[in-house]
Protein backbone atom coordinates (compact mmCIF):
# COMPACT_ATOMS: atom_id res chain seq x y z
CA UNK A 1 0.00 0.00 0.00
CA UNK A 2 1.08 3.61 -0.50
CA UNK A 3 3.72 4.73 2.02
CA UNK A 4 4.14 8.37 0.98
CA UNK A 5 1.74 10.93 2.39
CA UNK A 6 -0.14 13.27 0.02
CA UNK A 7 0.53 15.94 2.67
CA UNK A 8 4.30 15.60 2.17
CA UNK A 9 5.73 19.11 1.48
CA UNK A 10 7.45 17.98 -1.72
CA UNK A 11 4.22 16.44 -3.06
CA UNK A 12 2.38 19.64 -2.13
CA UNK A 13 4.94 21.72 -4.03
CA UNK A 14 4.72 19.42 -7.04
CA UNK A 15 0.93 19.47 -7.12
CA UNK A 16 0.83 23.27 -6.86
CA UNK A 17 3.29 23.58 -9.74
CA UNK A 18 1.08 21.36 -11.91
CA UNK A 19 -2.11 23.11 -10.82
CA UNK A 20 -0.54 26.51 -11.46
CA UNK A 21 0.51 25.44 -14.95
CA UNK A 22 -3.11 24.78 -15.91
CA UNK A 23 -2.35 21.22 -16.95
CA UNK A 24 -5.22 18.74 -16.67
CA UNK A 25 -3.04 15.71 -17.42
CA UNK A 26 0.48 14.87 -16.27
CA UNK A 27 2.90 12.07 -17.11
CA UNK A 28 5.13 10.88 -14.27
CA UNK A 29 8.17 9.21 -15.76
CA UNK A 30 11.65 8.03 -14.81
CA UNK A 31 14.84 7.36 -16.72
CA UNK A 32 15.39 3.85 -15.37
CA UNK A 33 13.33 1.19 -13.55
CA UNK A 34 12.97 1.36 -9.79
CA UNK A 35 13.28 5.11 -9.33
CA UNK A 36 9.88 5.58 -7.70
CA UNK A 37 7.70 6.98 -10.48
CA UNK A 38 4.71 4.80 -9.53
CA UNK A 39 4.77 5.94 -5.90
CA UNK A 40 5.09 9.61 -6.92
CA UNK A 41 2.28 9.28 -9.48
CA UNK A 42 -0.04 7.56 -7.00
CA UNK A 43 0.60 10.09 -4.24
CA UNK A 44 0.25 13.03 -6.63
CA UNK A 45 -3.13 11.68 -7.73
CA UNK A 46 -4.21 11.45 -4.10
CA UNK A 47 -3.09 15.04 -3.43
CA UNK A 48 -5.07 16.24 -6.42
CA UNK A 49 -8.10 14.32 -5.14
CA UNK A 50 -7.86 16.21 -1.84
CA UNK A 51 -8.55 19.42 -3.77
CA UNK A 52 -12.17 18.30 -4.13
CA UNK A 53 -12.30 16.54 -7.49
CA UNK A 54 -11.65 12.85 -7.92
CA UNK A 55 -8.46 12.35 -9.92
CA UNK A 56 -7.77 9.52 -12.36
CA UNK A 57 -4.60 7.46 -12.08
CA UNK A 58 -3.75 5.55 -15.28
CA UNK A 59 -1.07 2.85 -15.36
CA UNK A 60 0.55 2.79 -18.81
CA UNK A 61 3.54 0.66 -17.83
CA UNK A 62 2.23 -2.53 -19.36
CA UNK A 63 5.37 -4.64 -19.09
CA UNK A 64 5.76 -4.05 -15.35
CA UNK A 65 2.52 -2.44 -14.11
CA UNK A 66 2.86 -1.14 -10.59
CA UNK A 67 -0.25 0.87 -9.70
CA UNK A 68 -2.66 -2.03 -9.06
CA UNK A 69 -0.19 -3.99 -6.88
CA UNK A 70 0.66 -0.83 -4.95
CA UNK A 71 -3.01 -0.18 -4.19
CA UNK A 72 -3.96 -3.83 -3.65
CA UNK A 73 -6.24 -3.96 -6.71
CA UNK A 74 -6.97 -6.69 -9.26
CA UNK A 75 -8.82 -4.83 -12.01
CA UNK A 76 -10.29 -6.30 -15.15
CA UNK A 77 -8.82 -5.01 -18.44
CA UNK A 78 -10.28 -1.59 -19.16
CA UNK A 79 -11.98 -1.35 -15.74
CA UNK A 80 -11.82 1.96 -13.86
CA UNK A 81 -11.90 1.27 -10.12
CA UNK A 82 -13.30 3.98 -7.86
CA UNK A 83 -11.43 4.57 -4.59
CA UNK A 84 -13.35 7.44 -2.97
CA UNK A 85 -11.56 7.04 0.37
CA UNK A 86 -8.31 8.02 -1.38
CA UNK A 87 -9.92 10.59 -3.67
CA UNK A 88 -8.88 8.73 -6.80
CA UNK A 89 -10.10 6.45 -9.56
CA UNK A 90 -7.70 3.92 -11.07
CA UNK A 91 -7.28 2.43 -14.51
CA UNK A 92 -4.68 -0.19 -13.67
CA UNK A 93 -4.96 -2.38 -16.76
CA UNK A 94 -6.00 -0.81 -20.09
CA UNK A 95 -7.78 -3.04 -22.56
CA UNK A 96 -5.72 -4.36 -25.47
CA UNK A 97 -7.78 -2.29 -27.90
CA UNK A 98 -7.19 0.93 -25.98
CA UNK A 99 -3.50 0.19 -25.50
CA UNK A 100 -3.09 -0.26 -29.22
CA UNK A 101 -4.88 3.01 -29.98
CA UNK A 102 -2.95 4.96 -27.34
CA UNK A 103 0.36 4.28 -29.00
CA UNK A 104 -0.42 7.45 -30.94
CA UNK A 105 0.02 10.58 -28.77
CA UNK A 106 -2.89 12.37 -30.46
CA UNK A 107 -5.29 9.53 -29.58
CA UNK A 108 -4.10 9.42 -25.96
CA UNK A 109 -4.28 13.22 -25.67
CA UNK A 110 -7.86 13.15 -26.94
CA UNK A 111 -8.76 10.48 -24.39
CA UNK A 112 -7.12 12.49 -21.61
CA UNK A 113 -9.25 15.49 -22.62
CA UNK A 114 -12.39 13.37 -22.36
CA UNK A 115 -11.34 12.10 -18.93
CA UNK A 116 -10.58 15.64 -17.78
CA UNK A 117 -14.27 16.49 -18.17
CA UNK A 118 -14.99 14.16 -15.23
CA UNK A 119 -11.78 14.26 -13.20
CA UNK A 120 -9.77 17.04 -11.63
CA UNK A 121 -6.47 15.68 -12.92
CA UNK A 122 -5.38 12.70 -15.05
CA UNK A 123 -2.08 11.20 -13.88
CA UNK A 124 -0.21 8.78 -16.15
CA UNK A 125 2.24 6.37 -14.55
CA UNK A 126 4.72 5.65 -17.35
CA UNK A 127 7.29 3.00 -18.15
CA UNK A 128 10.94 4.11 -17.76
CA UNK A 129 12.18 6.12 -20.71
CA UNK A 130 15.50 4.30 -21.07
CA UNK A 131 14.24 0.77 -20.47
CA UNK A 132 15.57 -1.74 -23.00
CA UNK A 133 12.25 -3.60 -22.94
CA UNK A 134 9.88 -2.83 -25.81
CA UNK A 135 6.80 -1.12 -24.39
CA UNK A 136 3.39 -1.50 -26.12
CA UNK A 137 2.75 2.18 -25.29
CA UNK A 138 6.07 4.06 -25.65
CA UNK A 139 6.70 6.24 -22.58
CA UNK A 140 7.84 9.16 -24.74
CA UNK A 141 4.48 9.02 -26.53
CA UNK A 142 2.66 9.25 -23.19
CA UNK A 143 4.75 12.27 -22.20
CA UNK A 144 3.98 13.90 -25.54
CA UNK A 145 0.24 13.30 -25.04
CA UNK A 146 0.14 14.72 -21.49
CA UNK A 147 -0.12 18.45 -20.90
CA UNK A 148 2.78 18.29 -18.42
CA UNK A 149 5.56 15.85 -17.57
CA UNK A 150 7.46 15.23 -14.33
CA UNK A 151 10.78 13.36 -14.39
CA UNK A 152 11.60 11.25 -11.31
CA UNK A 153 15.22 10.49 -10.42
CA UNK A 154 16.69 8.43 -7.58
CA UNK A 155 19.16 10.48 -5.53
CA UNK A 156 22.61 8.99 -5.47
CA UNK A 157 21.70 6.27 -7.98
CA UNK A 158 20.53 7.76 -11.27
CA UNK A 159 23.55 8.57 -13.49
CA UNK A 160 23.73 12.13 -14.74
CA UNK A 161 24.11 10.74 -18.27
CA UNK A 162 20.74 8.95 -17.92
CA UNK A 163 19.02 12.14 -16.78
CA UNK A 164 20.46 14.04 -19.73
CA UNK A 165 19.39 11.32 -22.15
CA UNK A 166 15.89 11.28 -20.67
CA UNK A 167 15.55 15.05 -21.03
CA UNK A 168 16.79 14.84 -24.61
CA UNK A 169 14.19 12.20 -25.48
CA UNK A 170 11.40 14.16 -23.79
CA UNK A 171 12.34 17.30 -25.70
CA UNK A 172 12.49 15.39 -28.98
CA UNK A 173 9.03 13.94 -28.32
CA UNK A 174 7.59 17.40 -27.70
CA UNK A 175 6.86 16.79 -24.00
CA UNK A 176 6.33 19.74 -21.68
CA UNK A 177 8.72 19.04 -18.81
CA UNK A 178 7.68 21.18 -15.84
CA UNK A 179 9.93 19.72 -13.16
CA UNK A 180 12.17 16.98 -11.81
CA UNK A 181 11.58 15.08 -8.56
CA UNK A 182 14.64 13.81 -6.70
CA UNK A 183 13.61 10.72 -4.76
CA UNK A 184 15.86 10.40 -1.68
CA UNK A 185 14.50 6.99 -0.73
CA UNK A 186 17.96 5.46 -0.32
CA UNK A 187 19.51 8.47 1.40
CA UNK A 188 19.35 8.23 5.22
CA UNK A 189 18.36 11.24 7.27
CA UNK A 190 21.20 13.24 8.82
CA UNK A 191 20.11 12.04 12.28
CA UNK A 192 20.45 8.39 11.25
CA UNK A 193 23.94 9.00 9.89
CA UNK A 194 25.11 10.74 13.06
CA UNK A 195 23.59 8.03 15.25
CA UNK A 196 25.45 5.41 13.24
CA UNK A 197 28.70 7.22 13.98
CA UNK A 198 27.97 7.39 17.72
CA UNK A 199 27.49 3.63 17.78
CA UNK A 200 30.72 3.11 15.85
CA UNK A 201 32.74 5.27 18.25
CA UNK A 202 31.05 4.16 21.47
CA UNK A 203 33.65 1.47 22.17
CA UNK A 204 36.35 4.16 22.29
CA UNK A 205 34.39 6.97 23.99
CA UNK A 206 31.38 5.30 25.63
CA UNK A 207 30.32 8.15 27.93
CA UNK A 208 30.87 10.91 25.41
CA UNK A 209 28.98 9.02 22.71
CA UNK A 210 26.11 8.23 25.10
CA UNK A 211 25.69 11.93 25.89
CA UNK A 212 25.92 12.86 22.21
CA UNK A 213 23.36 10.17 21.33
CA UNK A 214 20.88 11.65 23.83
CA UNK A 215 21.42 15.15 22.46
CA UNK A 216 20.83 13.96 18.92
CA UNK A 217 17.48 12.47 19.88
CA UNK A 218 16.39 15.78 21.38
CA UNK A 219 17.21 17.66 18.18
CA UNK A 220 14.22 18.30 15.93
CA UNK A 221 16.20 19.81 13.11
CA UNK A 222 18.47 16.78 12.71
CA UNK A 223 15.43 14.56 12.32
CA UNK A 224 14.38 16.30 9.13
CA UNK A 225 15.11 14.66 5.81
CA UNK A 226 17.39 16.71 3.56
Amino acid sequence: MISLSPYDPEIESLWRAIDGSGARSVAVISSLPGEGATLIASTLARRSGLAGNQSLLVDLNQIRPGVAPLLGLRPEPGEIVEMPALGISVLGDPSAEDANAWREPAALAAQATRWAANYGLVVFDCAPLLSKVHEPIPPAAVAAAAQATVLVTLAGRTPVSSIREARTRLTAAGARLIGTVMNDRDNPALLAELERETYRLSRFLPRTMARLHNRLHRSTMLGLRI
